[in-house]
């Protein structure tokens, strides 16, 4: 396993899970920092309920690969990850459209 530094971190199926705001208010602006906090935040609260990571690129759960950049291009959960958490009973809101 490689170690990027820590955006976010959350255990499989746990009870926590932990963010930073250091690497993702790096180089933009302070709406785009706290997107990218926001994202990582769903990111991360995914793994609790026992997400892994997706390959569908724009899924939220999609792994970073030590690039804060990449969550500037996830927008949603995907329909697979919107499966999973509904089977586990957990609601997720219909994606909101950004004014």
């Amino acid at each position: 396993m490689v170690d990027w530094g820590v955006i976010g971190l959350g255990s499989l199926d746990g009870r926590s899970c932990v963010i930073s705001p250091f690497r993702t208010a790096r180089r933009v602006s302070a709406l785009a920092a706290r997107d990218r906090l926001a994202r990582v935040a769903v990111h991360e609260a995914g793994h609790t309920f026992n997400l892994e990571h997706c390959p569908s690129s724009g899924c939220l759960m999609q792994d970073a690969n030590g690039k804060v950049a990449t969550t500037d291009r996830e927008d949603d959960l995907c329909p697979v990850c919107r499966r999973a958490l509904a089977a586990k009973g957990i609601a997720v809101p219909d994606k909101v459209a950004k004014p």
